[in-house]
């Protein structure tokens, strides 16, 4: 008998986690004690999350696009921007800022680290006569996984990498506070 703990917030999708794991046990009597972690790790990672991405790479295009035609307006008319524009700017960068750094993609590395040596654990320390093919088959098939998300991670570390230097470039555009590391403020 595997017994755990789950903790999560209500984005976590926790109960859709444990209805996913209840069809796996109603089929297998032996199922494989990591999978409630790999499959929390699914829905993490799922749609949803890559929704966010592309809906904050948006984001970060229609913030160039404002940034750039304000300059080019106020350039040609010799208007300057008011505080309240740059600050309303600032504001949208920063949240866009943050949107990109929720879930960080090393983060999700770590905890795909930590159960791979965890299945290491569970494929040493399982009696033999209870690793039945269909239990060998179930770890392979984590394993799988785990790489497929350890390669979709790395695409993600870089796109995100990229639109965190695309929000800095056009936070120094649009000429927002710096503090003392050089930069910009949060």
């Amino acid at each position: 008998m595997t017994t755990g703990f789950v903790k999560g917030t209500s984005t976590a999708q926790i109960p859709q986690a444990i209805d996913h794991l209840k069809s796996f046990a109603a089929a297998d009597q032996h199922i494989h004690p990591l999978l409630l972690p790999v499959i929390l790790l699914s829905h993490g990672l799922g749609s949803e999350r890559d929704k966010q991405l592309r809906d904050a790479r948006d984001r970060v295009r229609q913030l160039e696009q404002s940034i750039s035609q304000r300059r080019d307006d106020a350039h040609a008319s010799n208007v300057k921007e008011t505080m309240s524009d740059i600050e309303a700017t600032n504001r949208a960068l920063v949240e866009c800022h943050a949107q990109v750094l929720r879930k960080r993609p090393q983060d999700w590395l770590e905890i795909i680290s930590g159960i791979e040596s965890a299945m290491d654990v569970v494929r040493e320390r399982t009696r033999l006569e209870l690793w039945t093919p269909r239990m060998d088959a179930t770890h392979k098939g984590i394993a799988g996984r785990l790489d497929f998300y350890k390669i979709k991670l790395k695409a993600v570390e870089g796109y995100a990498h990229t639109t965190i230097e695309r929000l800095n470039i056009q936070r120094n555009a649009v000429g927002a506070p710096h503090g003392a590391s050089g930069r910009p403020m949060a």
